[in-house]
């Protein structure tokens, strides 16, 4: 199954929540092209939420094209939707001769996606704090 964190508390839609962690696994190679998604009644039972949920949530992931649905069978994620290696390459490139990383070029080398992006920038922060360095995005 997968592990997608839900935030009850946050202002952001659970089919929202769900919608950009399966496109972020999608997109990272978590998931890879014509993986089968597990079937809305499954996620939604895992996950403790109602099954319209899931189900916008995967209409929201096909009408974008990162999904498609076989009648009787299930949501698959489809082919091509994974960062191309070339790309970040090529960013690797680009953004390593700087002293310093920001976690947005962070998020665009390595393909963290947007999810956790104040995370990392918090983690990074509180570390140059306790080594003694201030360094601001």
């Amino acid at each position: 199954m997968l592990h997608i964190k839900i935030d009850r508390e946050s202002a952001s839609y659970l089919s929202k929540q769900i919608y950009n962690s399966i496109k972020e696994f999608a997109l990272c190679g978590t998931i890879q092209p014509g993986e089968k998604l597990p079937s809305s009644r499954d996620l939604s039972k895992y996950l403790n939420i109602a099954r319209n949920v899931v189900i916008e949530s995967y209409e929201q992931l096909i009408a974008e094209g990162y999904a498609y649905s076989k009648s009787g069978s299930g949501t698959y994620i489809c082919e091509g939707v994974q960062f191309q290696k070339t790309k970040v390459d090529s960013m690797k490139r680009h953004y390593i001769s700087d002293n310093y990383i920001t976690p947005y070029d962070q998020s665009l080398i390595f393909g963290y996606g947007n999810t956790k992006l104040d995370e990392i920038e918090a983690g990074i922060n509180k570390l140059h704090s306790v080594i003694g360095e201030n360094r601001t995005s």
